[in-house]
């Protein structure tokens, strides 16, 4: 939880707003995804490797960037996504309400997201409402509650560390194929800068779709952080156990 995060807040919050959706969400009657732009620079990830000799890793030089706006379903894992090699902006917002309302979504939809001005405004705000969409601001300094992030910290780790990727376009690439084996959905975009979101010709059933998100076993929460007893068991391949909501598909 962040240093400037109000804790009270944070828990009514979780209490009064999120956790009555994702128990709707749990019996089906809801849809609640998590939503989040992540901006990956071209450039060396580091990580930790053990070597016996000294390995250099080049890293390219500029300030590329593959800007990812997502949806993550709390239930079923699968990710809606529009990307572009400019920034993320109110458009891009747009482009993803409507891919989610294009997605064939059971029930009323909610979406989760921070209170970044680009994804308040009243553009974005408009058009939710005609889609029929709920917006529900997290509260401020709130990363913790933003189930997504999981996904940004494990893309980097699972395709990104460590690895050399002498380009531009190869670096792309792994984002997107480490994306496309965690989903349903996926996005083709090109240097246009334009947001195109296209359907998967062949989705996967749940549990095909979703193996690489293992639900691992509660340790507990933190003594400062009583919320974390209720946002601890969604967590990604390769992470500690993560304070956020522990919906999902199957036990772990």
């Amino acid at each position: 939880m962040p240093a400037k995060g109000d804790h009270d807040e944070q828990a009514a919050f979780l209490d009064d707003q999120l956790t009555p959706r994702l128990e709707e969400a749990k019996q089906g009657k809801r849809t609640v995804l998590f939503v989040d732009a992540a901006h990956f620079v071209y450039g060396p990830f580091l990580g930790y490797l053990w070597c016996l000799v000294r390995l250099f890793v080049p890293g390219p030089s500029g300030r590329k960037r593959y800007n990812v706006l997502a949806a993550l379903d709390a239930i079923s894992h699968r990710v809606i996504r529009v990307a572009n090699h400019a920034y993320i902006n109110a458009e891009s917002v747009c482009a993803l309400l409507e891919a989610v309302a294009g997605a064939g979504l059971t029930g009323p939809i909610t979406l989760v997201l921070d209170n970044a001005r680009y994804q308040k405004c009243q553009l974005v705000q408009s058009l939710a409402a005609t889609l029929g969409i709920e917006l529900l601001y997290l509260p401020s300094y709130a990363p913790n509650l933003n189930l997504i992030e999981r996904l940004w910290k494990f893309v980097k780790k699972q395709c990104l560390g460590c690895r050399v990727l002498p380009t531009y376009e190869a670096f792309t690439q792994a984002i997107d194929e480490c994306l496309a084996k965690c989903q349903g959905t996926r996005t083709v975009t090109r240097l246009g800068d334009t947001n195109r979101y296209e359907p998967d010709p062949q989705p996967r059933n749940a549990r095909g779709h979703f193996s690489s998100f293992p639900v691992f076993p509660s340790h507990g929460s933190h003594p400062r952080f009583p919320v974390a007893a209720d946002l601890e068991r969604h967590a990604l391949p390769g992470l500690a156990p993560s304070r956020l909501p522990r919906y999902a598909p199957h036990a772990g």
